[in-house]
């Protein structure tokens, strides 16, 4: 707690006159009386700037550590707010940072296949790579090569479940959004005919292809190393899958929710003829 500054009124107002100030009656002070009257005044100054700078010492010893803690403080909030202050987008693709666009409704080995391509020295994800992964063809020429990876639903379905990124990759592909807090619940019930916007997904860069905006290649999952490197020839890419490993998906052993239920119900039965 900060102590009160020392109260210095009584020392400024301790002078003793003759008579009172505004007496009706005429005052005269000899010239020693004067002297005596300023010197007391010069000397109650004199105690007064005395008390208010120590007043002030003491007050800033007692303000300087409070000012560390609050500093402190602010640099823990902001520690720990910093990752909720991430874009959720909307984003556009760039096309000055990549070599190639790699596109996917997710669950379907698209990160692989960027980072295979990233090591051989192309150049697939940049800085909003997050937002744009998951995105619809705007509709525009986008004026980069673009490969698109799809198919068996069931088991991306099931993969995104596992890895909680299956409403935020449907924000992404239905509004190029990254909001995971909207509910499947709320997906389903507002778009019942394409919950997670994967149909309208894959059509706008089919539309896309058949409009000529952009060359545009599709890569069905399960793929063979022989199947992407025929995929990225006909994009322009002399590219060696060889030491190119497709992973086995990891199972889930935990029972499915009521909506990832009916998701694999709604999405089992899609066909996609690109």
């Amino acid at each position: 707690m900060i102590k009160q500054p020392t109260r210095v009124y009584d020392s400024i107002f301790s002078l003793q006159t003759t008579a009172p100030l505004c007496s009706h009656k005429a005052v005269s002070l000899t010239n020693d009386e004067l002297e005596r009257q300023l010197l007391q005044l010069v000397d109650a100054l004199a105690k007064t700037s005395e008390i208010t700078a120590t007043t002030i010492k003491e007050l800033d010893q007692q303000i300087r550590p409070l000012l560390k803690r609050a500093k402190s403080l602010e640099g823990r909030f902001n520690t720990s707010f910093t990752p909720s202050m991430a874009i959720i987008g909307p984003s556009n693709v760039r096309v000055e940072d990549l070599d190639i666009w790699v596109v996917s409704h997710g669950g379907v080995a698209s990160n692989a296949i960027c980072d295979h391509l990233e090591e051989i020295g192309f150049r697939t994800r940049p800085e909003n790579y997050g937002l744009i992964c998951h995105k619809q063809h705007p509709g525009t020429p986008v004026k980069v090569p673009i490969l698109v990876l799809y198919g068996d639903y069931e088991a991306a379905i099931r993969s995104m479940a596992r890895r909680t990124y299956l409403s935020a990759n449907a924000t992404k592909m239905r509004f190029g959004l990254d909001i995971p807090e909207l509910s499947l619940r709320r997906l389903i019930d507002s778009f019942p005919e394409d919950p997670l916007g994967i149909v309208e997904f894959l059509n706008s860069f089919k539309i896309a292809k058949e409009d000529g905006l952009d060359d545009i290649e599709f890569l069905q999952y399960p793929f063979t190393n022989q199947d992407a490197e025929a995929a990225l020839a006909r994009l322009g890419f002399d590219v060696s899958m060889s030491a190119f490993v497709l992973r086995e998906r990891k199972i889930n052993p935990r029972p499915l929710s009521i909506n990832i239920m009916e998701l694999l119900d709604k999405y089992g039965r899609l066909e996609f003829n690109p």
